[in-house]
């Protein structure tokens, strides 16, 4: 978590020295986001048969430009995650949906002419909420799957979450892309047992920005 914070400040740092302040460059943007998600549970009692489970995320953001090229992007998520393990052909997926909520510092770098391509790094935490669940069995080319409906499944799996995050991406007209990996910081077991299992995710985001001057 030291090395988070550290990375967070040098990031800051060098899109604060980057440009000059200036009243004229600060502008606020907002849209929306659509992307995948690709998740694969750590921590230190998964074991070595997670496996990847894929997902969708939605969502909308408003950005915020101030001093040069420093930004602060708020963002609101609906997004995939989730654990999958196979052993002796069984397979067993938790797919857990979640609202999300990132707060992100993001360093502008300005490539090519103005107006053009704008390529960014971001860094900060992000908290969720768990919202859904739903588990699935295969064995054999058989599968059962269902929502998590049972008070004893609930209350293993911990509602809130939160996360690091670290990413890149570019702004090209306006349309806006990136790819941040996500990792989690609470375990999900809070059964009696209490599993080192944590939320591990690369998620790949596209949108639209619409920019209002002040």
């Amino acid at each position: 978590m030291t090395r988070f914070v550290r990375l967070l400040g040098i990031v800051a740092l060098v899109a604060a020295g980057a440009a000059p302040v200036s009243a004229q460059s600060s502008r606020f943007t907002y849209g929306g986001l659509l992307g995948l998600s690709f998740s694969k549970a750590g921590g230190e009692d998964i074991g070595g048969n997670s496996k990847l489970v894929v997902g969708t995320a939605v969502g909308a953001f408003a950005t915020f430009r101030f001093g040069g090229l420093l930004a602060l992007e708020p963002q609101f998520l609906m997004v995939d995650k989730g654990i999958k393990s196979e052993e002796s052909g069984l397979s067993a997926t938790a797919k857990l949906t979640y609202l999300q909520i990132p707060l992100l510092v993001k360093a502008m770098f300005p490539i090519g002419a103005p107006g053009g391509v704008t390529g960014f790094l971001f860094a900060g935490p992000g908290v969720a909420y768990r919202v859904g669940c739903r588990l699935t069995l295969a064995q054999g080319g058989n599968e059962l799957s269902g929502d998590c409906d049972t008070d004893e499944e609930t209350d293993a799996l911990r509602s809130f979450d939160a996360s690091a995050i670290v990413g890149l991406g570019a702004d090209i007209g306006r349309a806006t892309f990136s790819i941040r990996y996500d990792l989690g910081l609470s375990r999900l077991d809070q059964s009696a047992e209490a599993n080192d299992i944590k939320n591990r995710s690369i998620i790949i985001l596209g949108g639209v920005r619409v920019r209002m001057n002040p």
